[in-house]
Order: structure tokens, then C-alpha cells, then sequence
């Protein structure tokens, strides 16, 4: 569960990088509140490929993507944590 709580803060995260992008790409305050544009969208653009990663991360530990884990299931090798 832990993990699949996990995977939502980081799906959380790519919404709020792609919103601050679209600010940025389409608003004239976006623009006029940062004087280096590139760097902002670099920061933005790192966010999303930094939380994607996490996200294959866990889809790789977890074969049924579309089910919450239990953390028993994921580590059967391991009999206690």
C-alpha cells in the first residue's frame, strides 16, 4: 500500500511540473516573474523525469499496475522488514 501511495505523490508531482510548464509556455506572467526562462523549464522538464523514473520504478516491482502492492507481495524473497 505504501507504495502505491508512493506512486500517486509522484503522479502528483508530474501534474504540478506540467502545470507550472504550461504557465511558463503560455502566460505572460510566467514569463515576466523569471529571468531565465530555459533554467525554469530545464527545473520543470528535470521534475517530470526524475518522478517518471520513480513511477517505472515501482510498476517494475509490481505486475499488477493497477492494484495497490502489499509490501509482502513484492519481496517474497524477504520474510520480514
Amino acid at each position: 500500500m505504501r507504495l502505491f501511495a508512493l506512486r500517486k505523490k509522484y503522479e502528483a508531482n508530474i501534474d504540478i511540473a506540467k502545470a507550472n510548464l504550461d504557465v511558463l509556455l503560455h502566460s505572460a506572467v510566467g514569463i515576466g516573474e523569471h529571468s531565465d526562462l530555459t533554467a525554469e523549464m530545464d527545473k520543470w522538464i528535470g521534475e517530470i523525469a526524475s518522478n517518471q523514473d520513480k513511477i517505472d520504478a515501482i510498476d517494475e516491482l509490481n505486475e499488477t499496475k493497477d492494484t495497490p502492492p502489499e509490501q509482502g507481495d513484492l519481496f517474497r524473497e524477504t520474510s520480514r522488514w
